[in-house]
């Protein structure tokens, strides 16, 4: 037969305190991530928790990471028999550098267009 110890005071406060001390290191390390996807503006979250926004009715323009990149996809959809909105082949993804380049080029890209 083995005794067991009857912990004192001092011993259950400080495995008490552990323990809270690890209960609130486990939320922080949830919340840490579970980042809250928040819309802005005219976007909005698919139910991957990306954001998009909508470009057209069939056309849009979503932000999300893969394999720790950022991307910026342009993409057509369309809603198959069962009412759900899926991505097609059309489309094209850009990384962050390209999403920049991209930026820096929209004035050229306008006076073009208006030179037509």
């Amino acid at each position: 037969m083995s005794k067991r110890s009857v912990p004192t005071e001092e011993q259950d406060t400080d495995y008490k305190a552990d323990l809270e001390i690890e209960s609130e290191d486990e939320q922080n390390e949830t919340s840490k991530n579970k980042k809250a996807k928040t819309t802005t503006g005219n976007s909005k979250v698919n139910d991957d928790g990306e954001q998009y926004f909508e470009l057209s009715s069939k056309k849009r323009l979503s932000v999300r990471k893969w394999k720790n990149m950022v991307l910026v996809d342009f993409r057509e959809f369309f809603t198959d028999s069962n009412g759900v909105v899926r991505p097609t082949k059309k489309g094209i993804t850009l990384s962050l550098d390209q999403w920049k380049k991209l930026k820096e080029l929209a004035n050229e890209v306008d006076d073009a267009i208006d030179q037509l």
